[in-house]
């Protein structure tokens, strides 16, 4: 062990005292700075406010599935009307989001894959 004022480190064995939980003291910089090594400093997000009016990241993964085992609809119209079915169905309160903020949702994947 080594007091805070000291410099020298101070060896002990089991005989010399007993330490207990809350004689010990580890400076704030060397919690940091452990952190940090073992990557430790990354917090999990918190959702603030809030929850989202649709279950947005659902219908994502419903429509890789779809995607991956039937392919892209035709037209991104015939999409869009196939992910407000989704939402009807999926809803527990029925609502679904209008036809715009589903295309603009889509919009870029669509894109993306018809390149």
């Amino acid at each position: 062990m080594r007091p805070i004022t000291e410099e020298e480190w101070v060896i002990l064995n089991e005989q010399d005292c007993k330490v207990r939980l809350e004689d010990l003291l580890i400076m704030a910089d060397q919690v940091r700075a452990f952190e940090a090594e073992h990557d430790l400093l990354r917090r999990p997000a918190a959702h603030i406010g809030s929850s989202p009016r649709y279950d947005w990241e659902s219908m994502y993964i419903s429509q890789i599935v779809r995607v991956f085992e039937q392919g892209l609809p035709d037209t991104q119209s015939e999409w869009i009307g196939e992910v407000q079915d989704w939402f009807a169905e999926t809803s527990d309160d029925g609502q679904i989001p209008d036809e715009r903020t589903v295309r603009r949702r889509l919009s870029p994947i669509w894109k993306a894959l018809k390149a």
